[in-house]
């Protein structure tokens, strides 16, 4: 162990592409804000689109008689969501056993990571994080465990 995000890394193997594995690594502490605040200006940037305070107020009347409350919660419990899945990818992704039809190796570069697919980008981005952060998954009474223990 480490206290280098570099140098925390490990190979994990891709569930729905066996038998193929990335290397991953832990993510320093600026690439995790800027993740989170990439994922910030994207909500604020697609509310601004949509309307900006008038779309806010719009959705808030549709809304009124109903409660989305139960699916607000589901997406808010998933830490993946918190952040830019693409910024931790790029700071995150290191390495990957994929070959063109020559056998020559396919580079990690950002136009790559932004040729995945989106169960691709999701997976890894949720090991990525899960292995920086591994508290953001914890449950209440998980976390509470490892505070008693730790």
């Amino acid at each position: 162990m480490s206290i280098f995000a570099s140098r925390s890394q490990k190979t994990i193997p891709i569930p729905h592409d066996p038998p193929h594995t990335v290397t991953i690594q832990k993510l320093a502490g600026r690439h995790l804000y800027k993740a989170d605040q990439e994922n910030d200006f994207a909500a604020q940037a697609y509310v601004q689109k949509m309307g900006g305070a008038e779309f806010r107020q719009q959705l808030t009347e549709a809304l009124k008689d109903k409660d989305p409350g139960a699916e607000i919660k589901k997406v808010q419990l998933d830490p993946v969501n918190a952040f830019d899945k693409y910024v931790v990818l790029k700071a995150g992704l290191k390495g990957w056993d994929y070959t063109e039809d020559d056998g020559t190796s396919i580079p990690v570069t950002d136009e790559a990571i932004e040729d995945l697919e989106p169960e691709s980008v999701e997976y890894i981005a949720r090991e990525i994080l899960r292995y920086t952060k591994p508290s953001l998954f914890m449950t209440v009474e998980e976390a509470k465990a490892e505070q008693k223990n730790g």
